[in-house]
């Protein structure tokens, strides 16, 4: 296998990704065929440089799977990134900053068997009823929130100095409990595995062709008509 034909498929498979990124970025859609569209261009070089055969085949196949899931990723992380920029420049108001100082005197009063009824109450959680919270719910609240309700509680801070540290706070929790490679797993449907594998299977046809092609059908001797 020459070179080129490794390094072509690749920087398809690149650009490919970072099309499907775009995209479903910008549309806030997923449209499949562009998956389709993404093997197709990583087997079409694939075979167009002379590398075709079965390793070749192949070899544009994982590309174009690779190529797709990482598209998706990106996607979901640069989606996630930009709600959290639009949340922090709209979430951080004087009326949050005044709802979170009556939720800190709310919370310095409550016993840690209450936090439970604490958070269905004062909109920690989307549960109806206390029994409804989840014991993960209840750890995530002690990780991201207790401490803080706490600190509020003991030494109020003016606006913008809560605005800082909540801002700290938010970004700090995205990133610790946001994955966007579990999240792309998660958003796995039907259509999506539908147009993923006629991708894959476009890449490996297309990558193998040329080799195969001439083997099968090999030039007429001299002198054949």
């Amino acid at each position: 296998m020459r070179p080129i034909a490794i390094v072509a498929p690749a920087i398809g498979a690149i650009a490919g990704a970072l099309v499907w990124a775009g995209i479903s970025y910008y549309t806030e859609y997923e449209i499949g065929y562009v998956a389709w569209g993404i093997g197709a261009l990583i087997g079409w070089l694939g075979g167009r440089v002379g590398g075709g055969g079965t390793n070749m085949g192949i070899y544009c196949g994982a590309l174009a799977l690779g190529s797709i899931f990482i598209g998706k990723v990106i996607a979901i992380q640069t989606s996630g990134e930009h709600w959290l920029d639009q949340f922090l420049n709209t979430g951080l108001t004087a009326a949050a900053y005044q709802e979170s100082r009556e939720d800190a005197a709310a919370f310095a009063t409550t016993e840690s068997s209450e936090w439970r009824t604490f958070m269905v109450t004062r909109g920690f959680t989307e549960a109806k009823s206390p029994d409804r919270v989840t014991d993960d719910e209840l750890r995530r609240f002690e990780q991201n929130h207790a401490q803080n309700l706490r600190d509020i509680a003991a030494n109020p801070p003016s606006y913008e100095e809560w605005k800082s540290r909540e801002e700290e706070r938010v970004r700090a929790s995205f990133r610790s409990e946001f994955s966007p490679m579990q999240a792309a797993k998660e958003n796995l449907g039907p259509i999506d595995i539908l147009f993923a594998l006629l991708g894959i299977v476009t890449a490996f046809q297309l990558g193998r062709g040329s080799r195969e092609q001439h083997a099968g059908n090999p030039p007429p001797a001299a002198g054949q008509v």
